[in-house]
């Protein structure tokens, strides 16, 4: 095939998920009627002994701790959450002997912990196999380091991830602590910095070590400057002493540091005034006192720093308030007391602060009673202690206060004496409830680890020791955030007995692309089930629900609920099984309001399967005004997928002009006089989509190069550096998924040279990409690689290397490349064949030289060939032909340029003869003809971006050329493309792809979004004429971008390539995706005549709803019957005066129109119940075989 040139709801509710969570299952309450309890307990050590579980820690999908089984002594230890899941890591320690897993610490999914017992630092993949020792803290007997080894303060310590490296310290031979890192793959470590030479004394080590944004901070005594605040990159140069704020020898003792949305804040002194609060930017000069909080060169002692959505909250002493809680935004004014909650100078003592959804938990005293728990919106009003309810004892010494998934637990006694119970913080009430445990003997809850939305915490009992206890949520799938994953087919359900009185809810997530519709249909296994289906977005809006019908498949009952459900857009939808009275549940925390629980369990089949697809829908539009007023119509507003179309374009009216806004309007001005009907029609092409990569960093230029084929997409980044090899580059791999949108399949890099520009070029047919390295060094500087990726559905399967065989320094093998089918063909443009620079052109075979090799099978160049001609900047193969562009032939003057093409087996089997040596009929001197190249068949496309057409300099232009155009074999003009909006220097034809009827183009100079912002336009054959019928716009595409550098094509799909795009860093790159389709929809326009129908018309608005159907709807006369009757009751409440509806079977479109006083549409409108009343009258109207979720309305809003 042909490449492009490689240069280049009605009734939805927004959830508030600050207020609304859900608790876990072990919330069985006092005074409440008990739940059933998912609540486990793993007896790690048999009997009553303790395996005592501590040092918990999450890394992925598992939480790791350590503990003692009784025979294997205290080891490391995982869990996923469940008994079943819990498991000894390794034994480090041989036998009983125990190696004290010690400081836990996560480091990008590897666990790096200090086996005490051997003084080591260790790392672990929760894998037996994968925990060993980190070399380079290697033992010599069971020492670290064999110096000093009795002493503990020579062992790692102060394990810290900072941007995915392990920081610590440590003091091997006893002459000062020293900063050590580990670094992926964390085979060994490396010293970094001797901070100090002190012996080891206690607290001469460096301390308090905290990330901000991949740089570590600490503090650290030092022999001249005591201690202050240090930084460290992870080299030796980027480790320093950041700010001396007691300076000379005095301490300013930095503690207490802490990261608040890239700040660093801490307590520290500057020797004239006491411990208060400060700040750091990571600079000298930007490490200042906030605040001096109390006066005079006492100490407020901040303490308990705490980021809470980016305000920090901590407690402070002023010296007039006592020890209260106060916030921070940085400034010296914006920090302040939040609230005196111990009233005058005694203590309030907050403790335990702990960040919910934007809000501040914690406990304190306020003179009343013991310690409370109190929440803070971080005013003095919004701080008050939480209450419990009536007859219920309050918690006795809060304390572990814990964020589980957004609702507050704690540990607490309700006796004096008395165990240790966990609690939780009811976001609804904002009141305190005690968790009954449920069983007889119920443990003493020791402290609390969140994981994931459940929570695990070390419990005691009296027969069973200490051991671990898992909790998990009361109904596991009732929600957004909990839904079952559903696939097209058939899976089995069941809507459960809950003891609390609620009907029990089942939320199932399943994808759909915009435009498609499904069927969901639930099916009793025998009799019939009262069901209801709702479907959300992941927002928690509903999108449909079920009603009475009858549904499809398996389904035989009109109890049964069955929705057809139409996408509006890509994604992921949520669909919830519950009985028919519970049709307002909340779908983001799985609140519930209907008390139908049926006495037995119902077991239940849902059923999703496909009904169809339409990806997107242009519906038609009406306005309406007077006599030369122009008016501006938001068609995009009733198209679908909401939010998902831009408009492709409009024709002009018969009797009117029509305007292009640039937002989705356009606006019709009537010709003068004019009054009555008019009509225009528009088309709308689904939005693009962004090619995003996790590896994509400032400067890797993704996008240079692109190309596309099928459901596949590669994408040059040539100035990537992978693995921290400069410019060593990159290609993307993108999968199109089953839903429409693209992913990352795979990461492409060639071998690790610095500078070799991988990603320069880039290829892809069927399941092979070719990716150019043209400045690879394997055959002598800058002779240039190419690399053959074969890749499925799991990622590359096989990899291949080219080297051109006689190539050498400077040709630049690899400066375009492309493949079709088993042949990939390779440019090597400043190759010196025929003169300096003139170019040429290798083609390989798979399988040539055995099975799975590509072999060079010839060598290329053209017959009117030059020194500096650049032959092969540009290739392009379809199938057996193959064109090569040469843009600095001097044919009719300087760099005129021309494209020459090869054909298969010409001049004798498997040779490559060339057929044609083309020049453009027009040519100039300075033109670049051949730049770019897409070659379809016998059909060329060839890029002139230096064409100075029209006296435009470097406007740019597109030949195509056809074989037998103006003779046999001629390769003469069909059409000189032209930007219908361009302008000089925009360099049209810099990049081209071709692909069936379709050419794509771009003019990567063109300054329509800003200068060099870039453009890229859609050539179309029309009835064998090439015809500019899109501009594939993008509203990301700012100044400088050059947008069109590159274009790929493949079918009715493009890819535009964005090189200098600054999003997410600057020059990081980009690429987008276009749907080449359209639909077209008509606007009718009502010009009215006379200044007595305006005056008229000034308090109203016209509404129209516009219905479309698909072509198999039908109507059944007998439903009809009662409509009158129903419109009245529906709609009386908005004095709506609707006539009676008459339709004519079979229609596929039909409008209704009234008006009605503003003031009472602005109601109506704003309550959205204009859509609900007309939904339940559609149903009246709508009989069997038609889908439901097809039949797409909106209001659209005029003002007259």
């Amino acid at each position: 095939m042909s490449k492009a040139s490689h240069r280049r709801g009605p009734e939805g509710k927004r959830v508030q998920r600050s207020q609304k969570r859900c608790a876990l299952r072990i919330e069985l309450l006092e005074q409440r009627q008990l739940l059933a309890v998912d609540f486990e307990m793993v007896d790690i050590r048999t009997g009553s002994g303790s395996s005592s579980p501590l040092n918990f820690t999450t890394a992925s999908n598992t939480v790791f701790f350590s503990a003692d089984d009784g025979i294997r002594g205290d080891e490391l230890w995982a869990t996923d959450g469940t008994t079943a899941g819990t498991r000894l890591v390794r034994n480090i320690s041989a036998g009983a002997k125990s190696s004290v897993p010690n400081q836990l610490t996560n480091v990008g999914g590897t666990i790096f912990f200090d086996a005490l017992g051997e003084y080591e630092l260790w790392k672990s993949d929760g894998t037996s196999a994968g925990t060993s020792y980190v070399d380079g803290t290697w033992r010599e007997g069971n020492c670290l380091y064999a110096v000093y080894c009795d002493l503990y303060s020579a062992s790692p310590n102060g394990f810290t991830n900072s941007g995915g490296t392990l920081f610590f310290n440590m003091n091997p031979d006893f002459d000062g602590y020293s900063l050590y890192k580990s670094e992926a793959p964390h085979t060994d470590i490396e010293f970094v910095k001797q901070i100090n030479s002190f012996d080891g004394a206690y607290g001469a080590k460096p301390f308090g070590f905290t990330d901000v944004d991949g740089t570590l901070f600490f503090s650290a005594p030092n022999d001249t400057f005591g201690t202050e605040l240090w930084k460290s990159d992870g080299t030796e140069a980027g480790t320093f002493m950041l700010a001396d704020l007691d300076s000379g020898s005095g301490s300013g003792f930095p503690t207490r540091l802490t990261n608040v949305d890239g700040t660093l804040y801490f307590r520290g002194s500057n020797g004239v005034q006491g411990q208060e609060l400060w700040k750091s930017d990571g600079t000298a000069s930007g490490t200042i006192l906030i605040r001096n909080i109390r006066p005079g060169p006492g100490s407020s002692n901040p303490d308990r720093l705490t980021n809470v959505d980016g305000t920090l909250y901590f407690t402070a002493n002023d010296a007039t308030h006592g020890n209260e809680l106060w916030k921070s935004d940085g400034t010296n004014v914006g920090t302040t007391l939040v609230s005196d909650i111990m009233p005058g100078s005694a203590d309030a003592d907050p403790a335990s602060l702990t960040e919910v959804d934007g809000n501040v938990f914690f406990s304190a005293l306020d003179g009343t009673g013991g310690r409370k728990v109190f929440f803070s919106d971080g005013t003095a009003l919004g701080t008050n202690a939480l209450s419990v309810p009536s007859g219920m004892a309050a918690p006795i010494d809060p304390v572990d206060l814990t964020n589980v998934d957004g609702v507050l637990y704690f540990r607490a006694q309700s006796i004096a004496a008395g165990p240790v119970e966990l609690w939780r913080v009811d976001a609804s009430s904002m009141t305190i409830e005690r968790l009954q445990l449920g069983m007889a003997n119920s443990p003493d809850v020791g402290s609390i680890h969140p994981f994931a939305q459940s929570l695990l915490f070390a419990g005691e009992t009296s027969t069973l020791g200490e051991e671990l206890y898992f909790a998990s949520e009361s109904d596991d799938d009732d929600e957004i955030d909990e839904a079952i994953p559903l696939a097209p087919g058939t899976v089995t359900g069941e809507l459960e007995t809950l003891l609390g009185g609620d009907t029990d809810v089942d939320m199932y997530a399943f994808s759909a692309a915009a435009g498609q519709t499904l069927g969901i249909d639930v099916d009793h296994l025998s009799g019939n089930l009262d069901s209801l289906l709702r479907v959300f977005d992941e927002a928690g809006n509903q999108l449909a629900v079920s009603d009475n019908d009858v549904g499809s498949g398996a389904e035989f009952s009109s109890l049964e609920a069955y929705v057809s459900f139409f996408a509006p857009s890509s994604g992921t939808f949520y669909a919830a099984v519950t009985r028919s009275g519970n049709s307002k549940f909340d779908a983001g925390d799985g609140t519930k309001d209907s008390t139908t629980s049926p006495a037995l369990d119902d077991a239940y089949e849902l059923i999703l399967q496909s009904e169809g697809f339409v990806s997107f829908l242009a519906v038609d539009d009406a306005a309406t005004t007077t006599e030369n007023q122009p008016i501006t119509i938001s068609v995009l507003d009733n198209d679908l997928p909401d939010g998902g179309v831009v408009l492709a374009g409009h024709m002009d009216a018969t009797n009117g002009v029509v305007t292009d806004n640039g937002n989705g309007t356009l606006t019709y001005t009537p010709d003068t006089g004019f009054t009555v009907t008019d009509s225009f029609d528009y088309s709308v092409a689904l939005a693009s989509l962004e090619l995003t990569s996790p590896s994509t960093t400032g400067g890797d230029r993704l996008g240079y190069s692109i190309d596309i084929d099928g459901d596949y997409a590669v994408v040059g980044a040539y100035l990537d550096d992978p693995n921290g090899i400069t410019n060593a580059g990159s290609a993307v791999l993108f999968e199109k998924t089953t839903t429409g949108d693209w992913q990352q399949l795979a990461l492409l890099t060639g071998d690790p040279q610095a500078q070799t520009h991988f990603g320069w070029s880039v290829a892809i047919d069927g399941n092979t990409a070719v990716v150019g390295a043209h400045r690879d060094k394997d055959n002598g500087f800058f002779a240039g690689a190419a690399y053959v990726f074969d890749f499925d559905a799991g990622g590359v399967t096989s990899t291949t290397k080219l080297i051109g065989s006689d190539t050498i320094s400077r040709d630049l093998f690899g400066r375009s490349v492309d493949v079709s089918g088993d042949t990939v063909v390779v440019g090597a443009s400043t190759a010196d064949p025929v003169g300096d620079f003139s170019g040429a052109v290798y083609v390989f075979n798979r399988d040539e030289g055995g099975i799975g090799h590509w072999g060079q099978v010839k060598k290329l160049t053209g017959s009117t060939q030059g020194a500096g001609d650049r032959f092969g900047h540009s290739v392009s193969i379809d199938n057996s032909t193959l064109a090569v562009g040469a843009f600095r032939h001097d044919g009719i003057g300087a760099d005129s340029g021309s494209v020459y093409i090869f054909e298969r087996n010409r001049f004798g089997a498997d040779n490559w003869g060339e057929l044609k040596s083309i020049e453009a009929p027009d040519a100039a001197a300075g033109d670049r003809f051949g730049f770019s190249v897409s070659v379809q068949g016998s059909t060329v496309a060839v890029g002139a971006p230096h064409d100075d057409e029209g006296g435009l300099n470097q406007l740019g232009s597109v030949y195509v050329l056809s074989q037998n155009e103006g003779g046999s074999n001629n390769w003469g003009q069909v059409a000189k493309l032209l930007a219908n909006d361009g302008a000089a220097g925009d360099r049209l034809g810099f990049s081209v792809a071709f692909d069936a009827n379709h050419i794509v183009t771009g003019s990567p100079q063109a300054d329509a979004g800003g200068s060099s912002s870039g453009r890229a336009y859609l050539f179309e054959n029309v009835g064998g004429t090439w015809t500019q019928t899109r501009v594939l716009v993008n509203d990301e595409v700012t100044a400088a971008d050059q947008y069109g550098i590159s274009v790929g094509l493949s079918s009715d799909v493009a890819v535009i390539g964005s090189w200098l795009d600054n999003r997410p860093s600057n020059n990081s790159g980009g690429a987008y995706v276009y749907d080449l389709r359209v639909d077209t929809a008509t606007v009718t326009v009502t010009v009215g005549s006379g200044a007595a129908e305006q005056s008229a018309n000034q308090a109203k608005k016209r509404q129209t709803l516009s219905i479309r159907l698909p072509e198999s709807a039908y109507f059944d006369a007998a439903k009809t019957e009662g409509i009158q009757e129903r419109q009245a009751k529906s709609l009386s409440a908005m004095s709506m005066n609707w006539e009676p509806l008459k339709i004519a079977a079979p229609r596929s479109s039909f409008s209704i129109h009234d008006q009605v006083f503003a003031s009472e549409i602005d109601e109506a409108v704003e309550s959205d119940s204009i859509e609900r009343d007309l939904e339940c009258y559609l149903d009246d109207l709508v009989t069997t075989g038609f889908a439901q979720g097809l039949l797409s309305y909106r209001l659209a809003r005029q003002r007259t």
